[in-house]
């Protein structure tokens, strides 16, 4: 059986708060993110922060990853599948 030991909690920046908070969602639901260790193995597996953005007429799931996990930027989305950087998030955000 696999045993994960927590190395480091994940919280989103103020930086990153502040750009979504100026986009004036109407619901916002952040869940921490961790870096755990798979225990007799030394594998690190790297959970993401996840925020969830519910506007008028669409909801982003966006993933904050840690810098140099996912080919240098920061963000991922599922649905798109893409990795961003942090201005183009914003960018994609105040649209």
């Amino acid at each position: 059986m696999l045993t994960f030991k927590v190395l480091d909690t994940l919280k989103p920046s103020d930086d990153v708060l502040r750009m979504i908070t100026n986009t004036k969602p109407s619901n916002i639901k952040i869940s921490n993110g961790q870096t755990l260790l798979i225990e007799r193995t030394n594998i690190k597996s790297v959970e993401p922060i996840i925020y969830e953005l519910t506007y008028r007429n669409k909801v982003i799931i966006l993933w904050e990853y840690p810098i140099n996990e996912i080919q240098g930027n920061h963000f991922y989305i599922p649905t798109t599948k893409e990795t961003y950087s942090f201005n183009e998030v914003r960018k994609l955000l105040s649209q």
